[in-house]
């Protein structure tokens, strides 16, 4: 009996042992997976404490730059502005720049220094011997030249003229219309527009018509100095104008009339120009010969794309003549007169320099 329980007690000690040893298997084999399944940190540490030789060292931030201060008006102490003429180009000395309240006076190059900063949309006023007096603002950074409209030029401009070329309302001119002599606004050609378009899509042209658009085009592409190109037949284009015969729609007594085309912000993209017949472009004829209305074809349509550019009649002996129907007009109408001549080739120059809505003398503080 004592040999049986002495077995038996054997047999329980090797068994428990045993699951000692499963035990011990079981919770190191728990601790490993643990150590496996634990994330590892970016840069972080070994369990121990010390370095890991394979982690990258933290990658420093730099400090963020410090923003550079900006100036507290677009128009900082030390700005310079300048002053030259609108027919030169050449800098004006000695004209009195008042810049919000501070006046200054310009140097032989036509320069000044602001001694205070300003911002956008301050006034200037600028006044100088031999030009209109020029009411204006400080716009942009990119806009600190400014040119002087003469009042009187060797080219033969006078204030008459440009006050009746310019400053009253031509056709159907925004704003304009029975205004009196130089109470109506600046009208001029979109600055955007570089080619216009001049056809006559309704008229069978014979080759007097073809010779006389294609003159006209011409005469217009010299005033503008190049800046717009006035193309015959040409497709597309930022502009258009049209020669169309359409006497139903012309007044009683005139030969022709334009109408200008305008854009939202009021500046012109073309337009129409209507004859009360065809003669010279529908039927052969001498383009140098007056037609029934005493003039020639070329200087019909030079005068009706004349007001196409913003011009209005004048009394002097010009292309811009409107005849003697034209109020105080005691000039006899030469119909040999078939271009623009200096004075009104100037303004034309200085028309393309002005916003629309400029008010005579020189203002354009309401501009867009």
């Amino acid at each position: 009996m004592a040999d049986v329980l002495g077995g038996a007690f054997e047999l329980m000690r090797r068994a428990l042992s045993a699951i000692q040893i499963a035990a011990l298997g079981i919770q190191r084999l728990i601790i490993v997976a643990v150590l496996l399944l634990a994330p590892s940190a970016c840069g972080g540490s070994s369990p121990t404490g010390s370095p890991s030789p394979t982690s990258p060292s933290p990658t420093p931030v730099p400090s963020p730059s410090p923003s550079p201060t900006p100036s507290p008006e677009p128009f900082p102490a030390g700005t310079v502005l300048t002053i030259v003429s609108g027919e030169t180009n050449r800098p004006v000395g000695g004209a009195t720049v008042i810049v919000v309240d501070r006046s200054y006076t310009t140097n032989a190059g036509g320069e000044i220094m602001l001694t205070q900063s300003v911002g956008t949309g301050s006034f200037v006023d600028i006044v100088a011997s031999g030009y209109f007096n020029r009411q204006t603002l400080l716009r942009s950074a990119n806009e600190r030249q400014f040119n002087l409209w003469p009042q009187t030029s060797t080219s033969g401009l006078t204030e008459q003229l440009t006050q009746e070329l310019v400053y009253t309302a031509p056709g159907n001119s925004p704003g304009g219309v029975g205004l009196p002599l130089g109470g109506a606004p600046l009208s001029r050609i979109d600055p955007a527009i570089t080619r216009l378009a001049v056809v006559a899509p309704t008229l069978t042209l014979v080759s007097s018509g073809v010779t006389a658009i294609a003159v006209a085009s011409g005469r217009l592409t010299a005033a503008t100095g190049g800046q717009v190109m006035y193309q015959p037949d040409l497709l597309g284009g930022d502009g258009r104008i049209e020669i169309v015969v359409d006497p139903s729609s012309l007044p009683s007594g005139s030969s022709a009339s334009a109408n200008a085309t305008y854009n939202s912000l009021g500046y012109i993209i073309g337009g129409r120009v209507t004859l009360r017949d065809g003669a010279c472009l529908t039927s052969i004829c001498d383009i140098r010969v007056p037609r029934s209305n005493g003039v020639t074809i070329v200087r019909t349509l030079v005068h009706e794309m004349g007001h196409l550019l913003g011009f209005n009649h004048t009394v002097s002996n010009s292309v811009m003549n409107g005849g003697c129907s034209t109020p105080g007009c005691t000039v006899n109408l030469d119909s040999r007169i078939e271009d623009f001549n200096a004075a009104e080739k100037l303004l034309v120059k200085l028309m393309l320099e002005r916003r629309v809505g400029n008010r005579f003398p020189d203002n354009d503080r309401n501009s867009i």
